[in-house]
């Protein structure tokens, strides 16, 4: 005879008990928009794509690091930590 704890402890997250949308899913670093803005900064290099634009280069503020956009750093938090 089982108990609720003998139960609770029998459940593991395995390969098997996730769920195959879990399994499939695909987490992409380089989605469209980084990929368009690499695109236009080529272009903003060449003689002929400088013209096509009204700006002479790109801000990439979506990829997660602050840093490359001058954002000073947090100190606080990692001074309390």
């Amino acid at each position: 005879m089982s108990t609720p704890l003998t139960e609770t402890r029998r459940k593991r997250l395995t390969i098997d008990t996730i769920s195959d949308n879990l399994k499939k899913m695909d987490y992409a670093v380089r989605g469209k928009i980084a990929i368009e803005a690499d695109r236009i900064a080529d272009e903003l290099r060449s003689k002929e794509g400088s013209s096509k634009h009204p700006f002479d280069h790109i801000i990439y503020t979506n990829i997660g690091n602050p840093h490359a956009v001058q954002q000073k750093a947090i100190t606080w938090p990692r001074q309390v930590m």
